[in-house]
Order: C-alpha cells, then sequence, then structure tokens
C-alpha cells in the first residue's frame, strides 16, 4: 500500500492499516513543523512552496471589529483582517490620537461603526480582535452574540470570554499585539498586503509592544516588524496635517 500527497492531505490507497494511520499522522506532523520552520527562515517572501494552506472560509467577507476602548493595535489588526479576507473593518469606540495619526499617515480611512455595519445588513457576521470579553463587545454586538463568527486575539482567556453557540474560529498566540497575529496570517496564506495595510500594521506592532521593549514582545513580533517595515517602505508620504 502506497500513500500518495493531494493537496495538504496524505490519502491512502486500499484500507490503510492501524499503523500506516499512525505514520501518516506523524508525517503530517513533521511537514506542518518544516513549514513553520520555513516560514520563519524566510518571513516576508511568499512561499508558494510549501504547500500553503486557503484561507480560513468561516472569515471570508466577515466584519473585523476591536474593542470599545479602540487603540492602534484594535484598528489596525480590523483594518489589516478586512484586507486580508476581503471583509469589513469597524470601529466600536472613539479613536484616540494616535490612532487617528496613523491612519492619517498611510493614508486610510477611519473604519466604519459597528452599530451602523450591523443595522444595515442582518445578516452579517463579525469577527472580534484584539479582545475576547464580553464586557469588552460593542454595545451593537452585546446584543446579537449569534453573529461572532471568529476572534483573532493576544490576550488571555478568562471568565469573562465570549460564549457562541456554535464552534467559531479562533486564534489566540501570546505575541505582542494582535496586529502581529494578522500579519503572520497574511503571510501563512502567501498574501502580499498592500503598503499601507502593513504600514498600519507596523505603527501598531510598535504601539502594543512599547517600541519591542515590553514583556510580552516575542521574536514573531519582532521578524513580523522587519517584514511589515519592508513592505510599507514603498510608501514615504508625510504625515496628514
Amino acid at each position: 500500500i502506497m500513500p500518495s500527497l493531494v493537496g495538504s492531505e496524505m490519502c491512502i490507497r486500499d484500507s490503510p492499516s492501524p499503523w500506516r494511520v499512525a505514520s501518516s499522522r506523524v508525517a503530517l506532523a513533521l511537514r506542518a513543523h518544516r513549514r513553520e520552520r520555513a516560514m520563519l527562515r524566510v518571513l516576508g517572501r511568499p512561499l508558494p512552496s510549501l504547500g500553503l494552506p486557503p484561507l480560513p472560509p468561516e472569515l471570508l467577507g466577515a466584519l473585523f471589529v476591536g474593542h470599545t476602548a479602540p487603540d492602534l493595535d484594535s484598528i489596525a489588526a480590523a483594518i489589516g483582517a478586512a484586507c486580508l479576507f476581503a471583509g469589513t473593518p469597524a470601529v466600536a469606540g472613539e479613536l484616540n490620537a494616535e490612532s487617528a495619526f496613523a491612519l492619517a499617515h498611510w493614508g486610510l480611512p477611519c473604519p466604519a461603526p459597528i452599530g451602523e455595519l450591523l443595522a444595515s445588513d442582518a445578516r452579517a457576521r463579525v469577527c472580534l480582535v484584539d479582545h475576547n470579553q464580553r464586557s469588552q463587545l460593542a454595545p451593537a454586538l452585546r446584543a446579537c452574540p449569534d453573529r461572532v463568527c471568529g476572534v483573532i486575539d493576544h490576550h488571555a482567556l478568562q471568565d469573562d470570554a465570549i460564549v457562541t453557540a456554535a464552534p467559531i474560529f479562533a486564534t489566540l498566540r501570546p505575541w505582542g499585539s494582535a496586529a502581529s497575529i494578522v500579519a503572520h496570517m497574511a503571510l501563512e496564506h502567501g498574501v502580499r498586503l498592500p503598503p499601507p495595510i502593513a504600514g498600519v500594521l507596523l505603527s501598531a506592532i510598535l504601539s502594543d509592544t512599547l517600541n519591542l521593549r515590553s514583556p510580552t514582545t516575542t521574536d514573531y513580533d519582532r521578524k513580523l516588524l522587519r517584514r511589515a517595515r519592508a513592505r510599507a517602505a514603498p510608501r514615504r508620504a508625510a504625515p496628514h496635517t
């Protein structure tokens, strides 16, 4: 019995033995490990040869929104994820001065309020970014938590975490910023983000990691910062006044 690879799945001709099934799982785990190692070595370059997975369908076309006290990380992560998943960024509160400056510098519009977007589309699905707590949900979303389809976050799960009636897509990584996670997701799927999007992610990584000096900063944040900086370099516009 000879195994063959189709896409990213191991297919076994005929009826596999228990040993063959176990060996296949080990082989897949090793391939995933090698892919991650290769990713760390070549951060910033497209990786078509690694058999990259498709984008999670649960998030395609969704609304992406941060918490009710939006900082630059939650705004940038929402914008970056919306670009990656062909969705729409949203905001759950007033922008602070840092976020407004960064958006102006990179020539990006302020996202629309999440309440308006939910009211205009009764079927809209929402992915939470940079938070997972019910207390941080936008008021318009607290009334319809069943519309949450995903979470992209770097914070701990605590007693007040979002509760859903059905399984959702979730990625929680112990990194310095949600913007780093979004940048890495783009890299995982071989997507080159436009320079202004990479630029606002760059700004958010610097902000949330305190210029890479925060104790929560990881090697992922440092490497993804360099990648975002290189991608954003073509745009050198002066800040708006």
